[in-house]
């Protein structure tokens, strides 16, 4: 990845190390993110904005097996998403990965599932963390 004005000059150090058992908040950023154009952005771009019916059983599962709670999830996911960004951001840097992980193997679709996880990989080795594979996970 090329290098940025700032770090070529040496205004901002460039990272130099991997971040292992961390999350910095530009990775937290970038992993919300993906997770959103996946999961989210589909169905809002469909002018919907409300869940079908997979996917109304995909965010309750986040909520019963995932976070192991129950909540309302309600119809519409604008409401649900930001639910589980506010969740999201308060979570140990290691539960990001179990999320990751669960939704990337729970989700209805499995292209998406497959895509997803590759966009995370590749936004891990970019911002210089562990890869994830959730190929074995067991939910």
């Amino acid at each position: 990845m090329r290098k940025k004005f700032s770090e070529r000059y040496k205004f901002v150090k460039v990272r130099d190390t991997f971040q292992i058992e961390s999350i910095d908040e530009g990775l937290k950023n970038r992993l919300w993110n993906t997770i959103r154009l996946f999961y989210f952005e589909p169905i809002c771009n469909e002018g919907m904005g409300f869940f079908d019916e997979e996917t109304h059983s995909f965010a309750k599962k986040i909520y019963d097996v995932f976070f192991k709670t129950h909540e309302e999830i309600g119809t519409e996911v604008y409401q649900f998403e930001n639910a589980l960004k506010e969740r999201y951001f308060k979570l140990m840097w290691f539960e990001i990965y179990d999320l990751l992980e669960y939704i990337s193997v729970t989700h209805h679709c499995k292209k998406t599932n497959k895509d997803f996880r590759t966009s995370v990989n590749r936004v891990l080795e970019n911002e210089m963390s562990e890869k994830i594979t959730g190929s074995e996970c067991n939910y």
